[in-house]
C-alpha cells in the first residue's frame, strides 16, 4: 500500500520506504543506458576516421596535413567516447550490488582514472597538431617528438594502462555478480585484451576493438530493456534476481 496525500494534492504517491518515483528512476535508466551504448560508439567511430597515430612521423604528417579537419574531429570523438565511459561504469556497478560489487566498484574507480588520462592526452594531442597542420609541420614535428619523450608530456599515457586494469576487474566482477548473460563480461574481457594489441586507429583499431565496444555497450542495452519493461536495472533494492550463466 502507499500513501494517499490530501485531497487537491496531484504529486504522485509515495511507497512506504520513501522510494524514489519510478518515473524519476526509469529516466534515470534511460539516460545511463543511453549513454553505456553511446560511449563505445563514439569511440569506435572516432579511431575508425582517425589517422593512426603509430605510423612513421612524416608519413603521420601527410595524412594529418591531407585531412585536418577530419583528423580534429576524429580526436574529439575518441575524446569525448572515452570522457563519458566513467558513466559507462557507473551502469556496471548497476549490476554488481553484492557479490562481485567490490571488484566491479574497484575496477571502475582504475578505469576512470585510465579513461580521464587517456581522453585528455588524446584531446590535447589531436587538437594541437590539427591547428600546426598542414601550415606549420616542422613546429608540429617537434610537438610529435616532445609527446613522445618528455615526461610531463606523458602522463596522460601513463594512467593508460589502469583503464585495462580496470576493465578486467569489472568483467571479474560482473561475472561473479551474475546479472547478466555471461557472455557479456567474457566479451568485455576478451575486448580489453585486444584492446593492448589494437594500434592507434584506423580500419584494423577498429576491428580490434569492436569485442570492447561490444562488452562496454550491451549492458546498456540490458538496462534500457528493463527500463522499457519497467524493471530495476540491476538494484538490489527493486528484488531483482540473477540470471543464468549459462550462454544461451
Amino acid at each position: 500500500m502507499t500513501d494517499t496525500r490530501k485531497t487537491g494534492d496531484i504529486r504522485k504517491p509515495r511507497t512506504p520506504g520513501g522510494t524514489r518515483e519510478p518515473g524519476v528512476a526509469s529516466a534515470r535508466r534511460i539516460l545511463l543506458g543511453t549513454t553505456m551504448i553511446l560511449a563505445p560508439a563514439i569511440l569506435l567511430l572516432g579511431h575508425l576516421l582517425t589517422v593512426p597515430a603509430d605510423e612513421p612521423v612524416p608519413a603521420l604528417l601527410r595524412d594529418i596535413s591531407g585531412k585536418p579537419t577530419l583528423y580534429v574531429l576524429s580526436t574529439i570523438m575518441i575524446a569525448f567516447g572515452v570522457l563519458l565511459l566513467p558513466l559507462s561504469f557507473v551502469g556496471m556497478m548497476r549490476f554488481a550490488p553484492a557479490r562481485g560489487g567490490a571488484l566491479v566498484t574497484i575496477g571502475a574507480a582504475l578505469a576512470t582514472i585510465g579513461a580521464i588520462g587517456a581522453g585528455a592526452g588524446n584531446a590535447m594531442f589531436g587538437m594541437v597538431l590539427g591547428s600546426l597542420l598542414p601550415a606549420h609541420p616542422d613546429l608540429a614535428t617537434q610537438v610529435i617528438r616532445i609527446a613522445g619523450d618528455a615526461p610531463a608530456a606523458t602522463w596522460q599515457w601513463q594512467l593508460f594502462y589502469l583503464f585495462p586494469i580496470g576493465l578486467v576487474l569489472i568483467a571479474i566482477g560482473l561475472i561473479l555478480a551474475r546479472r547478466l548473460p555471461v557472455w557479456m563480461p567474457i566479451v568485455l574481457g576478451t575486448g580489453t585484451l585486444l584492446l593492448l594489441v589494437s594500434g592507434a586507429g584506423g580500419l584494423l583499431t577498429f576491428l580490434l576493438l569492436l569485442p570492447l565496444g561490444v562488452g562496454l555497450a550491451a549492458p546498456g542495452v540490458v538496462l534500457l530493456g528493463r527500463s522499457r519493461a519497467g524493471g530495476d536495472g540491476g538494484l538490489p533494492d527493486d528484488g531483482a534476481r540473477a540470471v543464468p550463466t549459462s550462454m544461451k
